[in-house]
């Protein structure tokens, strides 16, 4: 881990309102879909939210996924949340993935969301 140290992901983390729903986004995009469809964490594999996360993880990232922004309370829970995932945030941001998120996302936020795509960049 080199490039993206934990330290500097923590940093980012404190000093960005926009990492923060970017790490939001990306931890749920680690959540199996049935995870993703549950609110939960049903599969001890690392990845994502941790049960005690999941509910609210989940909950943040389709709030972010309607178009809207965390602020206030919220954005405070999710940034302290997010802390704790500095070593799987800085996995993934070694890997190079990207969030790639499908522009139906951002008009209907009155359905229920699919989750975004996570793809690995060029």
């Amino acid at each position: 881990m080199d490039k993206h140290t934990i330290d500097q992901i923590k940093g980012l983390l404190l000093s960005s309102d926009e990492a923060v729903e970017t790490a939001i986004l990306a931890l749920y995009t680690r959540q199996t879909e049935d995870e993703q469809s549950y609110s939960t964490t049903r599969h001890s594999n690392g990845r994502g939210f941790t049960a005690f996360d999941a509910k609210t993880g989940s909950y943040f990232a389709r709030w972010i996924l309607s178009g809207r922004h965390l602020d206030g309370r919220f954005l405070a829970k999710a940034r302290a949340m997010t802390m704790k995932y500095a070593k799987q945030l800085a996995e993934v941001a070694e890997a190079n993935y990207s969030i790639h998120i499908p522009e139906d996302h951002f008009v209907d936020t009155s359905r229920d969301c699919t989750p975004p795509v996570f793809t690995e960049c060029p």
